[in-house]
């Protein structure tokens, strides 16, 4: 599954891996921050301003556990 997004999808900006749980995840990095958005619930868990402190994380308590919604950062509804 994660080679098939990255052949259709990745880009200079974007790409996918394999995340907690094994669960596949997009990091999305340019000029401005750098993002990592979870496929499972569209699950943002990460969010960091270029040369900033990252602003949005998770816990190192966060369970990566399908098919239960990951606890913490911003689901995507």
């Amino acid at each position: 599954m994660i080679d098939a997004l990255n052949k259709s999808f990745s880009n200079d900006e974007i790409s996918f891996g394999s995340g907690g749980g094994g669960l596949p995840k997009a990091v999305i990095s340019n000029a401005h921050a750098t993002a990592e958005v979870y496929l499972h619930g569209g699950h943002v868990t990460g969010f960091q301003p270029q040369g900033e402190a990252p602003v949005l994380w998770l816990s190192d308590l966060a369970v990566f556990n399908p098919p239960k919604a990951i606890r913490g950062g911003v689901p995507i509804c």
